[in-house]
Protein backbone atom coordinates (compact mmCIF):
# COMPACT_ATOMS: atom_id res chain seq x y z
CA UNK A 1 0.00 0.00 0.00
CA UNK A 2 1.39 3.43 -0.78
CA UNK A 3 2.33 6.18 1.37
CA UNK A 4 2.14 9.49 1.44
CA UNK A 5 3.44 12.35 3.63
CA UNK A 6 1.95 16.03 3.20
CA UNK A 7 3.32 18.58 5.07
CA UNK A 8 4.98 22.20 5.84
CA UNK A 9 7.76 23.26 8.19
CA UNK A 10 10.06 26.31 9.23
CA UNK A 11 11.84 25.40 5.57
CA UNK A 12 8.27 26.16 3.45
CA UNK A 13 6.51 28.55 5.60
CA UNK A 14 6.54 31.52 7.98
CA UNK A 15 5.86 31.23 11.37
CA UNK A 16 2.91 33.29 10.95
CA UNK A 17 1.49 30.51 8.33
CA UNK A 18 2.84 27.94 10.71
CA UNK A 19 0.63 29.12 13.24
CA UNK A 20 -2.44 29.07 11.30
CA UNK A 21 -1.78 25.97 10.00
CA UNK A 22 -0.92 24.34 13.88
CA UNK A 23 -3.69 21.98 14.90
CA UNK A 24 -4.31 22.34 18.21
CA UNK A 25 -3.35 19.28 20.91
CA UNK A 26 -7.16 18.64 21.98
CA UNK A 27 -7.96 19.15 18.20
CA UNK A 28 -5.43 16.43 16.74
CA UNK A 29 -7.75 13.40 17.54
CA UNK A 30 -10.55 15.11 15.54
CA UNK A 31 -7.91 16.01 13.13
CA UNK A 32 -6.89 12.30 12.80
CA UNK A 33 -10.63 11.16 12.81
CA UNK A 34 -11.41 13.13 9.61
CA UNK A 35 -8.60 12.14 7.62
CA UNK A 36 -9.33 8.11 8.67
CA UNK A 37 -12.90 8.82 7.96
CA UNK A 38 -12.12 10.22 4.38
CA UNK A 39 -12.41 7.62 0.68
CA UNK A 40 -9.42 5.50 0.08
CA UNK A 41 -7.53 6.28 4.02
CA UNK A 42 -6.12 3.22 5.42
CA UNK A 43 -3.98 4.60 7.79
CA UNK A 44 -3.16 7.92 9.47
CA UNK A 45 -0.39 9.53 11.38
CA UNK A 46 -0.24 13.25 12.35
CA UNK A 47 3.18 14.93 13.96
CA UNK A 48 2.60 18.60 14.85
CA UNK A 49 4.95 20.38 16.76
CA UNK A 50 6.33 24.16 16.60
CA UNK A 51 8.24 23.86 13.62
CA UNK A 52 5.71 21.53 11.31
CA UNK A 53 2.91 19.90 10.93
CA UNK A 54 3.26 16.77 8.66
CA UNK A 55 0.46 14.13 7.90
CA UNK A 56 1.21 10.95 6.63
CA UNK A 57 -1.50 8.90 5.14
CA UNK A 58 -1.63 4.84 3.84
CA UNK A 59 -3.70 5.51 1.21
CA UNK A 60 -5.12 3.79 -1.88
CA UNK A 61 -4.02 6.91 -4.35
CA UNK A 62 -2.28 9.75 -4.46
CA UNK A 63 -5.67 12.01 -5.20
CA UNK A 64 -7.16 10.45 -2.47
CA UNK A 65 -4.35 11.22 0.17
CA UNK A 66 -4.74 14.61 -1.07
CA UNK A 67 -8.42 14.93 -1.02
CA UNK A 68 -8.18 13.49 2.69
CA UNK A 69 -5.66 16.64 3.85
CA UNK A 70 -7.86 19.29 2.16
CA UNK A 71 -11.00 18.03 3.74
CA UNK A 72 -9.56 17.78 6.69
CA UNK A 73 -7.48 21.13 6.39
CA UNK A 74 -11.43 23.00 5.52
CA UNK A 75 -12.97 21.51 8.47
CA UNK A 76 -9.76 22.02 11.37
CA UNK A 77 -8.35 25.06 10.79
CA UNK A 78 -9.26 28.67 9.48
CA UNK A 79 -7.00 28.16 6.38
CA UNK A 80 -7.79 27.84 2.62
CA UNK A 81 -6.40 24.57 0.99
CA UNK A 82 -4.89 26.39 -1.21
CA UNK A 83 -2.94 28.01 1.15
CA UNK A 84 -1.93 24.26 2.73
CA UNK A 85 -1.06 23.32 -0.64
CA UNK A 86 1.39 26.14 -1.63
CA UNK A 87 3.63 25.86 1.53
CA UNK A 88 3.59 22.36 1.70
CA UNK A 89 5.73 19.34 0.58
CA UNK A 90 5.15 16.02 -0.12
CA UNK A 91 6.51 12.81 -0.74
CA UNK A 92 5.85 8.95 -1.44
CA UNK A 93 6.50 5.75 0.22
CA UNK A 94 10.90 5.72 0.18
CA UNK A 95 10.93 9.12 -0.19
CA UNK A 96 8.76 10.07 3.01
CA UNK A 97 10.32 7.10 4.92
CA UNK A 98 13.52 9.54 4.30
CA UNK A 99 11.78 12.37 5.55
CA UNK A 100 10.41 11.06 8.36
CA UNK A 101 13.98 9.59 8.98
CA UNK A 102 15.79 12.75 9.15
CA UNK A 103 13.42 14.80 11.08
CA UNK A 104 13.77 11.91 13.75
CA UNK A 105 17.81 12.28 13.44
CA UNK A 106 17.00 15.88 14.12
CA UNK A 107 18.50 16.68 10.60
CA UNK A 108 14.92 19.08 9.41
CA UNK A 109 15.09 20.03 12.58
CA UNK A 110 15.46 24.02 13.46
CA UNK A 111 18.58 23.15 15.90
CA UNK A 112 19.78 20.35 14.28
CA UNK A 113 20.28 17.49 16.13
CA UNK A 114 17.93 18.28 18.93
CA UNK A 115 16.04 15.64 20.75
CA UNK A 116 12.85 16.94 21.51
CA UNK A 117 11.96 15.46 18.48
CA UNK A 118 11.95 11.98 19.35
CA UNK A 119 9.70 12.57 22.01
CA UNK A 120 7.50 14.70 19.57
CA UNK A 121 7.29 11.39 17.57
CA UNK A 122 6.23 9.05 20.55
CA UNK A 123 3.39 11.38 21.76
CA UNK A 124 2.12 11.66 18.06
CA UNK A 125 2.08 7.71 17.96
CA UNK A 126 0.42 7.54 21.32
CA UNK A 127 -2.10 10.09 19.70
CA UNK A 128 -2.66 8.17 16.62
CA UNK A 129 -2.90 4.94 18.51
CA UNK A 130 -5.58 6.51 20.69
CA UNK A 131 -7.76 7.07 17.91
CA UNK A 132 -7.01 3.58 15.56
CA UNK A 133 -5.68 5.61 13.11
CA UNK A 134 -2.13 4.10 13.01
CA UNK A 135 -2.01 0.58 11.48
CA UNK A 136 1.27 -2.04 10.97
CA UNK A 137 2.20 0.41 8.16
CA UNK A 138 2.85 3.70 9.75
CA UNK A 139 3.26 2.01 13.00
CA UNK A 140 6.04 0.36 11.44
CA UNK A 141 7.64 3.22 10.21
CA UNK A 142 7.55 5.03 13.25
CA UNK A 143 9.37 2.99 14.64
CA UNK A 144 12.14 2.67 12.48
CA UNK A 145 12.19 6.76 12.54
CA UNK A 146 12.96 5.90 16.47
CA UNK A 147 15.62 3.55 15.96
CA UNK A 148 17.44 5.05 13.19
CA UNK A 149 17.17 8.28 15.23
CA UNK A 150 19.37 6.55 17.94
CA UNK A 151 21.92 4.75 16.00
CA UNK A 152 22.83 8.40 14.77
CA UNK A 153 22.92 9.71 17.56
CA UNK A 154 25.18 6.98 19.21
CA UNK A 155 27.24 6.90 16.07
CA UNK A 156 27.84 10.65 15.17
CA UNK A 157 28.20 13.55 16.91
CA UNK A 158 24.84 15.14 16.05
CA UNK A 159 23.10 16.23 19.10
CA UNK A 160 26.66 16.73 20.84
CA UNK A 161 27.05 20.14 22.10
CA UNK A 162 23.90 21.23 19.81
CA UNK A 163 21.22 23.62 22.01
CA UNK A 164 17.92 23.66 21.34
CA UNK A 165 14.64 26.18 21.32
CA UNK A 166 14.52 26.17 24.54
CA UNK A 167 18.10 26.63 25.39
CA UNK A 168 18.34 29.70 22.46
CA UNK A 169 15.45 30.80 24.48
CA UNK A 170 16.68 30.62 28.04
CA UNK A 171 19.62 32.59 26.60
CA UNK A 172 17.56 35.27 25.06
CA UNK A 173 15.65 35.87 28.45
CA UNK A 174 19.25 36.31 30.46
CA UNK A 175 20.70 38.84 27.97
CA UNK A 176 17.23 40.99 28.02
CA UNK A 177 17.87 40.73 32.06
CA UNK A 178 20.90 42.44 32.64
CA UNK A 179 23.01 39.42 31.40
CA UNK A 180 21.27 36.72 34.09
CA UNK A 181 18.38 34.83 35.46
CA UNK A 182 20.34 34.32 38.80
CA UNK A 183 18.14 35.95 41.64
CA UNK A 184 15.14 36.49 39.01
CA UNK A 185 11.69 35.19 39.44
CA UNK A 186 10.98 33.49 36.66
CA UNK A 187 7.05 32.13 35.35
CA UNK A 188 6.39 29.26 33.31
CA UNK A 189 3.11 29.01 31.62
CA UNK A 190 2.03 25.59 30.37
CA UNK A 191 3.03 22.30 32.36
CA UNK A 192 4.01 19.81 29.17
CA UNK A 193 7.18 18.94 27.46
CA UNK A 194 8.35 22.59 26.76
CA UNK A 195 7.05 23.77 29.53
CA UNK A 196 8.84 21.26 31.89
CA UNK A 197 12.45 21.76 29.86
CA UNK A 198 12.52 25.61 30.24
CA UNK A 199 11.11 25.39 34.00
CA UNK A 200 14.57 23.12 34.64
CA UNK A 201 16.51 25.18 32.32
CA UNK A 202 15.34 28.64 34.16
CA UNK A 203 16.38 26.35 37.77
CA UNK A 204 19.49 25.19 36.10
CA UNK A 205 20.16 29.16 35.02
CA UNK A 206 19.65 30.25 38.77
CA UNK A 207 16.16 31.27 38.72
CA UNK A 208 15.21 32.37 42.77
CA UNK A 209 11.75 31.46 42.43
CA UNK A 210 9.59 29.77 39.13
CA UNK A 211 6.07 30.09 39.25
CA UNK A 212 4.23 27.86 37.54
CA UNK A 213 0.77 28.40 36.06
CA UNK A 214 -1.52 25.50 33.62
CA UNK A 215 -5.23 24.76 33.25
CA UNK A 216 -4.45 21.46 35.13
CA UNK A 217 -3.46 22.00 38.47
CA UNK A 218 -2.00 18.77 39.06
CA UNK A 219 0.26 18.40 36.35
CA UNK A 220 1.68 21.60 37.15
CA UNK A 221 2.59 20.27 41.11
CA UNK A 222 4.31 17.17 39.71
CA UNK A 223 6.52 19.34 37.79
CA UNK A 224 7.39 21.62 41.02
CA UNK A 225 7.94 18.22 42.34
CA UNK A 226 11.40 17.77 40.26
CA UNK A 227 12.62 21.80 40.26
CA UNK A 228 15.63 21.62 42.22
CA UNK A 229 14.75 25.30 43.90
CA UNK A 230 12.13 27.20 44.86
CA UNK A 231 8.21 27.16 43.15
CA UNK A 232 5.07 27.88 43.68
CA UNK A 233 1.75 26.22 41.59
CA UNK A 234 -0.63 29.27 40.46
CA UNK A 235 -4.20 28.86 39.63
CA UNK A 236 -5.11 30.27 35.99
CA UNK A 237 -7.14 32.65 37.38
CA UNK A 238 -3.64 34.36 38.48
CA UNK A 239 -1.87 35.62 35.80
CA UNK A 240 -1.82 38.59 35.47
CA UNK A 241 -0.65 38.76 39.48
CA UNK A 242 2.13 36.39 38.44
CA UNK A 243 3.40 38.46 35.53
CA UNK A 244 3.39 41.47 37.75
CA UNK A 245 5.62 39.47 40.05
CA UNK A 246 7.53 37.86 37.33
CA UNK A 247 10.97 39.17 35.69
CA UNK A 248 10.57 36.65 33.05
CA UNK A 249 7.44 34.33 31.51
CA UNK A 250 7.93 31.54 29.11
CA UNK A 251 4.17 30.46 27.74
CA UNK A 252 4.48 26.94 26.08
CA UNK A 253 0.70 25.80 26.43
CA UNK A 254 -1.46 23.49 23.66
CA UNK A 255 -3.84 26.64 23.12
CA UNK A 256 -5.21 27.17 20.02
CA UNK A 257 -5.19 30.98 20.49
CA UNK A 258 -3.51 33.44 22.58
CA UNK A 259 -3.43 33.33 26.10
CA UNK A 260 -2.10 36.39 27.01
CA UNK A 261 -3.66 39.24 25.25
CA UNK A 262 -2.74 43.09 25.30
CA UNK A 263 -5.52 43.79 27.68
CA UNK A 264 -4.15 41.23 30.20
CA UNK A 265 -0.77 42.51 29.69
CA UNK A 266 -1.53 45.72 31.00
CA UNK A 267 -3.48 44.56 33.50
CA UNK A 268 -0.40 42.80 34.56
CA UNK A 269 1.98 46.20 33.94
CA UNK A 270 -0.36 48.09 35.80
CA UNK A 271 0.02 45.98 38.96
CA UNK A 272 3.56 45.80 37.87
CA UNK A 273 3.73 49.44 38.70
CA UNK A 274 7.71 50.35 38.99
CA UNK A 275 9.50 46.85 38.23
CA UNK A 276 11.89 46.36 35.44
CA UNK A 277 11.28 45.50 32.08
CA UNK A 278 9.14 42.31 31.55
CA UNK A 279 10.49 39.44 29.45
CA UNK A 280 8.07 37.22 27.44
CA UNK A 281 9.27 33.75 25.31
CA UNK A 282 6.52 32.47 23.36
CA UNK A 283 7.59 28.88 22.22
CA UNK A 284 4.24 27.67 21.71
CA UNK A 285 2.68 27.09 17.57
CA UNK A 286 0.23 28.19 17.40
CA UNK A 287 1.51 31.54 19.56
CA UNK A 288 0.04 32.04 23.26
CA UNK A 289 1.14 35.78 23.22
CA UNK A 290 -1.10 38.31 21.11
CA UNK A 291 1.96 39.98 18.88
CA UNK A 292 0.21 43.65 19.95
CA UNK A 293 1.64 43.35 23.78
CA UNK A 294 4.93 44.96 22.18
CA UNK A 295 2.82 48.19 21.77
CA UNK A 296 2.96 48.22 26.02
CA UNK A 297 6.22 49.94 27.67
CA UNK A 298 8.62 47.88 29.55
CA UNK A 299 7.43 44.60 27.56
CA UNK A 300 10.34 42.67 25.62
CA UNK A 301 8.42 39.66 23.15
CA UNK A 302 10.30 37.04 21.76
CA UNK A 303 8.94 35.05 19.25
CA UNK A 304 9.35 31.10 17.85
CA UNK A 305 10.64 33.81 14.49
CA UNK A 306 13.59 34.92 17.51
CA UNK A 307 14.69 31.41 18.28
CA UNK A 308 14.81 30.73 14.67
CA UNK A 309 17.11 33.52 13.71
CA UNK A 310 19.21 33.25 16.90
CA UNK A 311 20.07 29.76 15.58
CA UNK A 312 20.43 30.41 12.07
CA UNK A 313 23.49 32.56 13.30
CA UNK A 314 25.06 30.25 15.58
CA UNK A 315 23.84 26.54 13.91
CA UNK A 316 26.82 24.41 13.47
CA UNK A 317 27.21 20.50 11.80
CA UNK A 318 30.55 18.81 11.28
CA UNK A 319 29.96 17.86 7.38
CA UNK A 320 31.28 14.60 8.17
CA UNK A 321 28.93 13.74 10.51
CA UNK A 322 26.02 14.59 8.00
CA UNK A 323 27.11 12.52 5.39
CA UNK A 324 27.83 9.34 8.14
CA UNK A 325 24.37 10.39 9.01
CA UNK A 326 22.70 10.33 5.69
CA UNK A 327 24.17 7.32 4.78
CA UNK A 328 22.82 5.68 7.71
CA UNK A 329 19.26 6.76 6.48
CA UNK A 330 20.09 5.42 3.58
CA UNK A 331 20.54 2.29 4.83
CA UNK A 332 17.64 2.13 7.24
CA UNK A 333 15.01 2.95 4.95
CA UNK A 334 16.42 0.67 1.85
CA UNK A 335 15.78 -2.05 4.82
CA UNK A 336 12.23 -0.97 5.63
CA UNK A 337 11.58 -1.07 2.16
CA UNK A 338 12.78 -4.45 1.76
CA UNK A 339 10.59 -5.58 4.96
CA UNK A 340 7.42 -3.75 3.59
CA UNK A 341 8.04 -6.04 0.57
CA UNK A 342 8.57 -9.30 2.03
CA UNK A 343 4.66 -10.23 3.12
CA UNK A 344 3.68 -8.68 -0.54
CA UNK A 345 6.05 -11.56 -1.87
CA UNK A 346 5.34 -13.93 0.04
CA UNK A 347 1.43 -13.74 -1.19
CA UNK A 348 2.51 -13.66 -4.64
CA UNK A 349 4.32 -17.02 -3.96
CA UNK A 350 1.58 -18.64 -2.46
CA UNK A 351 -0.73 -17.29 -5.38
CA UNK A 352 1.27 -18.93 -7.60
CA UNK A 353 1.64 -22.48 -5.86
CA UNK A 354 -2.22 -22.74 -5.52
Amino acid sequence: MPLFLHGASHHTASFELLNRMAVAPDAQGTFLRCLGASRGIREAFLLATCNRTEVYLAADSADWAWAAVDGAVRQMNELAPREWRDASYSAIDCAAAAHLFRVACGLDSLVVGESEIVSQIRHAMTRSQAVKSLGSELESLCRSALCISKRVRNRTAIGRGQGSVVSVACAMAGEALAGTLSGKTALVVGAGDTGAQIARAFSRQGAETILLINRHQQRARDLAATLAGPSCVLPWEALAEALACADVAAFATGAPRAVLTSALAAEALRLRGEAPPLALLDLSVPANVAPDVTRLPGVHLYSMADFQRRIARTRTLRNEDRHRAEAMIAASVASWQSRRERPAAARHLGEGAA
